[in-house]
């Protein structure tokens, strides 16, 4: 997941050592997490009290180290694959049952898509539901039949006139994760562990991309193209009016599991925009969004939804606790050129 997030400071609400910070920062793939050993109370100096390392979801604890008077813990993503295409053992289904996830400022708690099905249709719920129809996990099949869960893709449908076709968008980085030769797939419908997904749709040559932005688009081939209509591509909002405070919010398929919707922080309020960034280079100042929707690994690709318009306004690609993406005006009009020439 690419860039790595700035070091973001927590004050822990759980646990043997409640009301003391640690520090969380990206490392590669993992996620370092550093704990003071004391604290400075004016008058005396208090010494940390023993703790168990705090669970992270989407995260295994792998050891520490400590070096002065901090001690670092280090994480790795857990496994997310193995030979019949399941996800392997890992925390708990519904994060929302994490009692780390719940204390953690940002959104680390992802609500199963599933558990609202059954909502009314109107119901800020039903619609989310709705819109996340669009939303599948991008895999790749190898010759042996093995399945690698490489990320989050969705449906689309072209911003510009003219363009009838359906696309699937999805981060570089995500494609790059593959081995190159084998078949890869969007698995849309993919709602229940055990269950299969409802329509896989094939990803052809890749029609756009851009490794800089980190987007990769694939025309939807005309034999797949009325099982996509029927999951709802989504629209887009080139207009690329998304304000700081915007209320958020981004189906996913976190670590390989099956479909999930960050809608929350963990205090119940609203996901939202943070703030802008230039973290993609001073070509797109501001056109990278800061966001405390749901990241950990396997959300790279999903769509961030404006939860007034329901359009997508920005292509997540990354971030631990802060997630970002890049603005989805800049991704369809940096794509245009490729698409055209590829029609």
């Amino acid at each position: 997941m690419a860039p790595d997030a700035s070091i973001t400071r927590h004050t822990m609400s759980l646990g043997p050592d409640k009301s003391w910070d640690i520090y969380i920062r990206k490392d590669g793939d993992g996620i370092k997490v550093d704990k003071p050993l004391w604290r400075n109370l004016g008058s005396c100096r208090e010494n940390r009290p023993p703790a168990p390392p705090p669970e992270i979801f989407g995260y295994q604890y792998q050891g520490a180290t400590t070096q002065g008077d901090v001690s670092t813990l280090a994480y790795v993503p857990r496994a997310i694959t193995d030979t019949a295409g399941r996800t392997a053992p890992g925390p708990a289904e519904n994060s929302n049952n994490d009692a780390w996830a719940n204390s953690y400022p940002f959104g680390l708690t992802n609500t199963l898509a599933r558990t609202l099905a059954s909502s009314p249709a109107q119901s800020p719920e039903g619609v989310m539901y709705a819109s996340a129809q669009a939303v599948g996990a991008v895999v790749e099949i190898k010759p042996d039949g093995q399945v690698n869960h490489l990320g989050t893709g969705f449906l689309a449908t072209s911003p510009y006139m003219g363009d009838s076709s359906i696309y699937v968008v999805t981060n570089d980085h995500v494609i790059r994760g593959g081995s190159g030769n084998n078949r890869y797939e969007l698995w849309l419908g993919y709602e229940n562990p055990n269950g299969a997904p409802q329509e896989r749709i094939n990803l052809p040559s890749q029609s756009a991309g851009n490794a800089g932005l980190d987007y990769a688009i694939f025309r939807v081939n005309n034999e797949d193209k009325p099982k996509a209509i029927g999951f709802l591509p989504l629209p887009s909002n080139l207009s690329g009016s998304a304000f700081v405070g915007d209320d958020i919010y981004m189906p996913n398929h976190a670590t390989g599991r099956v479909k999930g919707i960050s809608s929350k922080d963990s205090s119940g309020r609203n996901s939202k925009i943070l703030r802008t960034t230039s973290d993609l280079g001073a070509k797109y100042s501001g056109r990278v969004l800061v966001h405390n929707a749901f990241n950990v690994p396997g959300t790279s690709g999903s769509p961030i939804i404006d939860q007034r318009t329901n359009n997508v306004i920005a292509l997540n690609f990354g971030g631990i606790g802060q997630g970002m993406g890049v603005n989805i005006s800049t991704v369809w009009k940096d794509a245009r050129p490729q698409l055209q020439g590829a029609a």
